[in-house]
């Protein structure tokens, strides 16, 4: 049993790690290499591996169902369409670069392993899960008939997989090899905007020309409102969409992709609203911080050491070369490396983690397009992961 085995301790543990994450990353330069958000997953991972806090709790569930979808709508208020349909199309490219690198990468590491009759499916969910998410993973479970232990634990590793994957994307913008060898747009108008802060933060008040710039109970009141309207409404088409016989209904019902549209929609007709919410960025940052810790609090390390070496190898060759192949690409068709590394990102995570790591870099253009491309990962995940088992099978006359 944990050491904070009850709901609000958790939540005070995790909101008080996330202020210390954050509080590291504006201090010390190495923490703001690796990013507050990298620090908040790997510090969770620990705490969870050494039972401090709980690999399960109703905060976390929380956070999954209701937190992360507020988030979206707040971070998306002042949503530039035009830039929208333009990165979208980038990163659908670069998905498939990375979906190839995942197929290529699983199916090579299955080889190894041909005493195994649950390889094929292994590789079906390892391909499954780093093209697309967790939809995929379940899908190719049931397709491939995976026994309980080995679909249990090959989920977990491909979580965990995925934490550490995440922490490493978030720090790629400041090593110096990928500053050296990619374009950088976005950090680049990030860290601007970050110095820009500081320095006005920074400045003497000029006492003859003050500026309110308080964040009142009715603005915080205000925000949410509107947020959790759409939230509703969103989740009355999700509903009103999977009780239909709709193709693809699972893809046009999700929830992340409606209110990332409505929002858009909204903010994009009537700018002069949605633009002057106020408060809305950091309360969808505290949202989306609060579902990086549950990321790294829910990945099961032990579970992972207790697994057997085919999962293991399958599961990080293919993401390994999901990462390699995308960046490999990338350089040749001269994209820049927050497409890369946003794109990679949707393909392990899934659209939630894609927009989070947006969001937490400060990388607002790229917030929808994140998005999409995940939700694309979802809808054609399971087309890329079964041929990939099904040639495994064959390959090894399983």
């Amino acid at each position: 049993m944990a050491l904070l085995n009850n709901e609000w301790a958790v939540l005070a543990f995790a909101l008080l790690f996330i202020a210390f994450s954050i509080f590291l990353e504006k201090r010390y330069k190495w923490a703001g290499i690796i990013s507050a958000a990298s620090i908040m997953i790997l510090g969770a991972i620990a705490c969870s591996f050494f039972k401090l806090i709980p690999e399960k709790s109703v905060v976390y569930d929380v956070v999954n169902n209701y937190l992360l979808l507020m988030a979206i709508p707040m971070l998306l208020f002042t949503a530039d369409l035009k830039k929208i349909v333009r990165q979208s199309g980038k990163l659908i490219i670069i998905y498939h670069f990375c979906a190839l690198g995942s197929l290529i990468g699983a199916v090579i590491a299955a080889l190894f392993f041909k005493n195994s009759a649950e390889v094929p499916g292994i590789t079906a969910m390892a391909v499954g899960g780093n093209a697309g998410g967790a939809v995929n993973i379940v899908a190719m479970i049931n397709a491939f008939n995976v026994s309980d232990s080995m679909a249990s634990a090959a989920t977990v590793i491909l979580n965990v997989i995925m934490a550490l994957t995440i922490i490493f994307l978030m720090s790629a913008t400041k090593m110096k090899f990928f500053r050296k060898a990619y374009e950088l747009p976005h950090e680049v108008e990030a860290e601007k905007k970050r110095q820009y802060a500081a320095l006005s933060a920074s400045e003497p008040k000029d006492e003859g020309k003050t500026v309110d710039r308080s964040l009142s109970v009715y603005d915080i009141v205000l925000t949410l409102g509107v947020g959790i309207a759409l939230c509703a409404v969103t989740v009355a088409i999700s509903n009103l969409i999977g009780s239909t016989n709709l193709p693809l209904k699972g893809i046009i019902g999700n929830k992340y992709l409606i209110i990332s549209f409505i929002t858009v929609i909204g903010a994009t007709l009537f700018p002069n609203f949605f633009g002057k919410l106020k408060g809305a960025s950091e309360i969808g940052g505290v949202f989306i911080y609060l579902f990086f810790f549950t990321i790294g609090a829910t990945a099961s390390v032990s579970q992972l050491l207790k697994s057997g070496a085919a999962i293991i190898v399958i599961s990080v060759v293919s993401g390994i070369m999901n990462l390699v192949v995308a960046l490999l690409f990338g350089k040749l068709f001269k994209y820049n490396l927050e497409e890369i590394l946003i794109t990679v990102n949707a393909t392990i995570g899934g659209p939630t983690t894609a927009s989070g790591m947006a969001v937490a870099k400060g990388w607002e253009s790229l917030t929808v397009p994140a998005l999409l491309v995940g939700v694309y990962g979802y809808a054609i995940g399971n087309y890329i992961a079964y041929p990939a088992g099904a040639l495994v099978a064959k390959l090894l006359g399983a």
